[in-house]
């Protein structure tokens, strides 16, 4: 498995990302199969490929259904949602871990909703920093 930089996917990213394919729903039949780790009927966890701050152990939780919001969220979907989540649980009890996801399409990387977990804690003072590089 490999991993590439956040410069990396910029650099991969068509000039207007909302008019190709989306790569979350092509991600469960293509080479990046290799990256996930569990699958249910309605979620996928993996690995992120171009992972935050290089932090391998960065896991996403991904519908399987072309999701934009979360509350487009159907029930089967929220009802198989705890099981990702005790999954992640599972996946991180050798520590610390936060989660996170953008929940408008401005400043979001893909159209297709995702949760990231990322290993370690967060300090108020990293996320000023890093919304603050974000633009907020």
């Amino acid at each position: 498995m490999k991993f590439h930089s956040r410069e990396e996917w910029e650099l991969t990213q068509p000039e207007d990302q909302w008019a190709e394919k989306c790569s979350f729903c092509e991600q469960q039949s293509w080479e990046a199969k290799e990256y996930i780790i569990w699958e249910g009927k309605y979620w996928f966890i993996c690995h992120n490929k171009f992972p935050v701050l290089w932090l391998e152990n960065q896991l996403m939780a991904i519908p399987k259904r072309h999701v934009k919001m979360a509350y487009e969220l159907n029930n089967e979907e929220m009802i198989e949602y705890p099981t990702v989540e005790k999954f992640v649980y599972d996946f991180y009890a050798w520590g610390s871990y936060f989660t996170f996801m953008r929940e408008s399409l401005q400043n979001r990387s893909l159209e297709h909703i995702h949760y990231h977990f990322l290993p370690g804690k967060i300090s108020y003072n990293d996320l000023e920093y890093f919304l603050k590089k974000q633009g907020f």
